[in-house]
């Protein structure tokens, strides 16, 4: 974010030890301790953009969608519900709360082809049925989807973004890297 000449702040809603093989332990902050962060960030300096990775827990989904109630910035949420290299990031009845309480609240939402299955409860295999998916989760409130398709095979890494009335593909020759981890990560906050 600081390439890009903006002021990050972090709020951080758990502890993670990971590292590009996988994560062997996730600890969530207390919901209130991270509504007590975006409390005292908003009161010094208010956002103009908000970023939104990994929350956790339910509580921790609403405590964030509370405060985004109340705030006038743009919001991108990457839906991090399990670590590409293994591990669940956010517990089961957290899915429920980002679909129910947290997506009317996000101006973009960015999720890979897993997380847009989970999400929507439709397979998505391709950035085809991806895109077969998306409604249901503009139903909910959210303004726009970018579907990351990293996930897909083929020689191009290509992401679809829609917010039901257009359509834009945006299309480069896939890179062959080992590590990806983090790649989710680093594209939303570079949105945001």
């Amino acid at each position: 974010m600081h390439r890009l000449d903006v002021y990050p702040a972090s709020v951080i809603t758990a502890v993670i030890a990971q590292n590009t093989v996988g994560v062997q332990r996730v600890e969530p902050v207390a919901a209130d301790m991270v509504q007590a962060q975006l409390a005292a960030l908003r009161d010094d300096v208010p956002p103009r953009a908000v970023k939104i990775g990994a929350l956790g827990t339910a509580a921790t989904v609403r405590a964030v969608a509370e405060v985004l109630r109340n705030l006038d910035a743009f919001v991108v949420c990457d839906p991090v519900m399990a670590a590409t290299a293994g591990g669940e990031l956010l517990e089961p009845t957290g899915v429920e709360a980002l679909l129910t309480d947290l997506l009317p609240h996000v101006d973009l939402l960015t999720p890979n082809l897993p997380e847009l299955s989970r999400l929507s409860g439709h397979p998505c295999r391709s950035l085809d049925e991806g895109l077969e998916a998306v409604p249901s989760l503009l139903s909910r409130g959210v303004k726009s989807v970018l579907i990351k398709g990293g996930h897909a095979s083929g020689p191009f890494s290509c992401d679809v973004w829609t917010d039901g009335r257009q359509t834009w593909w945006l299309a480069s020759p896939r890179l062959d890297v080992p590590h990806t981890h983090g790649t989710g990560c680093v594209l939303s906050a570079a949105i945001a």
